[in-house]
């Protein structure tokens, strides 16, 4: 989505200034170097096309705060883990989010008959609603014929 909107450099440059981010304020021994933040950048854009702006915001910062446990060593393999922890957390919640939907659909419905009587009771309140739509109809057109003929009359 961010390629599509940014355009595929812009993203990697952005998560390239979080890397950079990240190594400065973590103050390790041995941070990324220029070309594993740009491995890094790479295969985030590669492997996690569908995570907007808000949602690599979050990872690097849960990172960056210790979310995804101490951070000791920053290598490919750990960025890499912090992106698939959070990715299988989102489709985890999605899953139980559709879970979730279903089942309160089905409670709404669960009270409702499905037998035949009540199909056909439907069906009797249908044509009694048309009936009456259709005598509203000819009120009306009685009502216009009453006041064409006061209007000839005058």
């Amino acid at each position: 989505m961010l390629a599509k909107q940014f355009g595929e450099g812009k993203v990697m440059e952005y998560i390239k200034v979080w890397l950079v981010d990240l190594n400065k304020s973590l103050e390790l021994k041995n941070g990324l170097k220029a070309f594993q933040i740009n491995q890094i950048a790479f295969a985030i854009t590669d492997k996690y096309r569908s995570l907007n702006l808000a949602e690599l915001n979050l990872i690097f910062k849960s990172a960056k705060y210790g979310e995804y446990g101490d951070i000791m060593r920053i290598s490919i393999p750990t960025v890499m883990r912090w992106f698939k922890l959070y990715y299988q957390e989102r489709l985890t919640m999605a899953a139980e989010q559709s879970y979730q939907d279903s089942v309160q659909h089905k409670s709404a419905f669960a009270n409702v008959s499905r037998s035949f009587e009540t199909r056909e009771a439907a069906g009797k309140e249908l044509q009694k609603a048309l009936d009456f739509q259709e005598k509203q109809r000819e009120l009306h057109q009685a009502q216009q014929r009453i006041n064409k003929a006061k209007q000839q009359n005058k």
